[in-house]
């Protein structure tokens, strides 16, 4: 990202600038007290035992020690960070609650919980990084039935991140083997028509 159209550049300004981009650190001013370094503060994130208390907490997680560790799992591939963990949380919680069950077991935790990392790398402009992780998805997805909820929804955050990557053909492909399949669903079902309407966005 090209941060330097966004500040004004002069003597007499002073621009502070938050971001949870850290390559943001090139366009920091140096530090007048020393040469070698700039008036870049990076924060620190959680201990690893609170982030993963808050990655349980925020997503209405059980403890136990599967989930215990597939927390862990998603808190260390977001350094800890709070804002980063409680975005995929949410995410997670949000997603579990369309499936209707009443706790998340590991392996749910698990497929959620790389949907939100994908979800959190795109929303921290790590687009590249969301899009291999659901890849990687998608893959060890496609033993699932053609049809199956979890594979078609894969797939379209798959296509949603390649669409926000330029990847346009990519996605348009997906999408269409997602509306394809789903055409089975009845016409107004929700996931018909989100579907729909990512492809008519991608075209």
């Amino acid at each position: 990202m090209d941060y330097g159209r966004y500040i004004t550049h002069g003597s007499q300004v002073t621009v502070i600038l938050t971001t949870r981009l850290s390559d943001a650190r090139k366009w920091a001013s140096p530090d007048p007290q020393d040469s070698q370094s700039k008036l870049f503060l990076q924060l620190t994130g959680l201990d690893p035992e609170s982030a993963i208390d808050l990655v349980l907490e925020a997503s209405e997680t059980q403890r136990n020690q599967e989930t215990i560790r597939e927390a862990s799992r998603i808190a260390t591939a977001l350094d800890h960070h709070p804002l980063a963990v409680t975005v995929a949380s949410s995410l997670i919680e949000a997603r579990f609650t369309r499936l209707k069950a009443s706790t998340i077991s590991g392996d749910e935790l698990r497929y959620l919980g790389t949907h939100a990392l994908a979800g959190a790398y795109r929303a921290n402009g790590q687009i590249a990084e969301a899009v291999e992780m659901l890849e990687q998805v998608v893959q060890v997805q496609e033993s699932l039935a053609e049809d199956h909820p979890d594979g078609l929804a894969s797939q379209h955050a798959l296509a949603d991140a390649h669409q926000a990557n330029g990847q346009i053909a990519q996605a348009v492909e997906l999408l269409e083997h997602v509306v394809r399949v789903e055409e089975r669903l009845a016409e107004d079902h929700p996931d018909r028509l989100a579907s729909h309407h990512g492809l008519a966005y991608a075209y």
